[in-house]
């Protein structure tokens, strides 16, 4: 329902009409309507406006939620950060973060550069199984790695991930080793993470929000069990150290995964609850919708695949998933953050997580988390394997970049009530971004078309509405195209200009068969958009 500014409530009442029938009744009007749309409003020619097929209801009375302004982030993990061991590009199997070794990531090139940006604000996560694993020497020669690491963060890797994060607006959440090396007689040993806080400080680049250990609910990512109430112990200490050496930081954890449809997270988290009184200041929890076949776990019902998050059930699992720890923090008053998240663990789904079959979990995802109060979402990861969302060695963005880039600039951080009377178009709605600087009322409705065959349409009740349609030539589609044109970098690395299309009041948005509309209704004086 669309609730005018007056308070008065009205509904969209449309019926659903043949797709095949509804072309042959609408192709001519809607191509006059979108012709008109450049046409003054003095033309005498009148033209009846066809009827929408779906139902779409957002209330603009007031917001049920708020996001933070860098909701949707990025992670480079830290094993690319150090050149670690990472997913093998062939896609073989391995469930100990991988095992090809990748060069120093190398955040400095250009074309990164000019991509990153269009991101911010953003938060940076160096984080995953490498993690805990790492030994941070900031010395003028490092030295080698030492014995229970396997892998030497060095002040060079570590000034340049800062560089990166101040050139562009982004802020840092880094994941502190817990794991065999950190530790004496199975406590946290904080030393030698004190020198790299201490270090991030006295450089004027403190880093916003720690994390202690990645992952601790998986026990074989360790030379022994963490079980819940030392994982809590260990985060007391964690809490002195940054209370003595970065008071303004911020303290994130448990950032434990869950395994859909089977396992959830092994009960780890409410263990953990009961048997600890630490808290900290952000709940972080990791999710992954499917496994790539680098996985040998076998933990998911059915394999990846580019038609598996096409069905609205499976977009739905995070629901359950994220009750845990959502709302946990919720009862406390306290934010949460998926931590985490690709389209498939391991490195991604080569073929579905790099594609454009991938867009709609990712999009469909935000929207979700964004309702359900999550503050922030960190994608795994900004480039690199198959769950990027830019090739890490051509530097091409994949579609779920252009999606995102979408998100940053027409979503805002308001959270709007919104819902569609069709399982397979999926609807959310928020203040636009620059609305709430101008105080303008204006709306933004991200509409997600998962059916295969079938068109959706919905009315636009508030004056003219400006269209972002993203499409694809197949669901294994690596281009995108924005209302027909496709989505690249011109030769000298320049951003391409990322125009709406007009939609004339009364007439309906159409979203064709696998097609994502972000949805501008400058016009609509929402209450709570001002």
């Amino acid at each position: 329902m669309l609730q005018n500014p007056s308070g008065v409530r009205r509904r969209l009442d449309v019926s659903v009409v043949d797709r095949r029938q509804l072309r042959r009744v609408l192709a001519g009007a809607v191509l006059l309507a979108l012709a008109l749309s450049a046409c003054g409003d003095d033309d005498d020619t009148r033209v009846v406006a066809p009827p929408p097929t779906t139902s779409v209801t957002v209330d603009l009375s007031a917001p049920i939620g708020e996001t933070s302004s860098r909701f949707l982030s990025v992670a480079v993990d830290s094993a690319q950060a150090v050149g670690g061991l990472w997913w093998d590009p062939e896609g073989s199997v391995s469930n100990d973060g991988g095992e090809t070794i990748v060069p120093v990531y190398d955040f400095s090139r250009p074309r990164l550069l000019t991509l990153a940006a269009e991101l911010a604000p953003a938060y940076l996560r160096i984080g995953g199984t490498a993690a805990d694993r790492l030994y941070y020497d900031l010395s003028d020669t490092p030295g080698p790695t030492p014995e229970g690491y396997e892998f030497t963060l060095t002040r060079e890797q570590w000034d340049g991930i800062h560089d990166f994060t101040q050139n562009l607006d982004f802020r840092l959440t880094f994941t502190l080793n817990g794991g065999d090396g950190a530790r004496v007689e199975g406590r946290w040993d904080p030393s030698n993470a004190r020198e790299l806080i201490r270090y991030s400080v006295s450089r004027g680049t403190p880093v916003d929000v720690w994390e202690l250990g990645n992952e601790p609910n998986i026990a074989f990512f360790f030379g022994e069990a963490l079980d819940p109430e030392h994982y809590g112990e260990d985060l007391a200490t964690a809490r002195d150290l940054v209370r003595e050496e970065a008071p303004s930081a911020r303290l994130l954890a448990a950032s434990t995964a869950f395994f859909p449809t089977l396992l959830g997270d092994l009960g780890w988290f409410s263990r953990f609850l009961e048997l600890s009184d630490e808290r900290p200041d952000l709940y972080a929890w990791h999710y992954y919708p499917q496994q790539s076949v680098r996985c040998a776990d076998g933990l998911r019902d059915v394999p990846a695949g580019p038609e598996v998050m096409l069905d609205p059930n499976r977009l739905d699992e995070i629901k359950r998933w994220e009750a845990t720890v959502g709302g946990h923090a919720r009862s406390e008053g306290a934010d949460v953050w998926l931590g985490e998240t690709g389209n498939a663990q391991c490195g991604g789904q080569p073929g579905t997580s790099d594609t454009w079959a991938g867009t709609f979990w990712w999009i469909d995802q935000l929207g979700t988390l964004a309702r359900l109060d999550h503050k922030v979402v960190i994608r795994q990861t900004l480039s690199g394997s198959n769950y990027g969302l830019i090739d890490d060695v051509s530097l091409e963005p994949w579609p779920d970049y252009w999606a995102s880039v979408l998100w940053k600039r027409l979503m805002g951080t308001d959270v709007l009530e919104a819902a569609s009377q069709e399982a397979t178009l999926r609807v959310y709605a928020h203040c636009t971004a620059e609305s709430e600087q101008s105080e303008s009322g204006s709306i933004t409705v991200t509409a997600i078309n998962i059916d295969q065959t079938r068109t959706h349409s919905f009315a636009s009740p508030y004056g003219d509405a400006e269209v972002y349609l993203l499409t694809a030539d197949s669901l294994g589609s690596q281009t995108v195209m924005l209302n027909g044109d496709v989505l690249a970098l011109d030769e000298n690395d320049e951003f391409p200009a990322l125009r709406p299309q007009r939609v004339r009041s009364g007439f309906p948005v159409e979203l064709p068969p696998l097609s994502i509309a972000f949805v501008v209704y400058p016009d609509s004086a929402a209450p709570a958009c001002r």
